[in-house]
């Protein structure tokens, strides 16, 4: 059982593995890691990537979370 003492177990994630390098959208994914952390308790729990099919909406969402995944196992480690 989880107490006020116990932290819940974190669960691995589940990204697809990507064979390819990500590049050229940075500031897009800046922007999506701004508006899923920002604030805290006021970041956003659902943001939606619109665009036109094969624009790379899918790729910009995995990788986004990649980063924020390691990002917080980082955080994580450090204690």
């Amino acid at each position: 059982p989880t107490t006020a003492r116990t932290p819940p177990a974190r669960v691995p994630h589940r990204l697809p593995l990507t064979g390819d390098r990500f590049f050229g959208r940075e500031e897009e994914s800046e922007r999506l890691e701004m508006l899923l952390t920002a604030g805290g308790l006021n970041a956003a729990r659902l943001v939606t990537v619109v665009g036109p099919g094969g624009a790379g909406k899918t790729r910009l969402a995995v990788e986004t979370a990649r980063r924020l995944t390691a990002r917080d196992d980082e955080k994580d480690k450090a204690g």
